[in-house]
């Protein structure tokens, strides 16, 4: 498992396995190239974050950009972790299939917000 930002926990197919390739843990950066390099078509990236809402935090996760042009999805994902450098949000990308239910798959698009990130 992956934190993001010290608030949000990434869960990934992958998830406390090691890279393959060196022996390590796979970082942020692999995560996004494993996502982008998936085989399904569609690209979509997504944002974590926690908002306050009347005095209560709330977490969010966002589907913020979608295509399937993996050169396309590189760039935006690429653009949106640079300019929130000093933000907590937390992006991660995401290749898709078309006309599936999503949750029939062992694991599908998705970001957890625990209760201590709202603490």
């Amino acid at each position: 498992m992956w934190q993001g930002n010290g608030i949000i926990y990434l869960i990934f197919l992958l998830e406390g396995k090691k890279n393959v390739n060196r022996g390590d843990t796979v970082n942020h950066e692999e995560y996004i190239e494993l996502g982008l390099n998936g085989n399904a078509p569609l690209k979509i990236v997504m944002r974590g974050n926690i908002v306050e809402n009347q005095g209560n935090k709330i977490g969010v996760v966002s589907v913020v950009f979608a295509t399937i042009d993996k050169a396309l999805a590189r760039e935006r994902i690429n653009a949106l972790i640079k300019a929130n450098q000093k933000q907590d949000d937390y992006y991660m990308v995401y290749s898709v299939p078309l006309d599936i239910d999503l949750t029939q798959l062992e694991h599908f698009p998705s970001i957890a917000i625990t209760k201590d990130d709202l603490s």
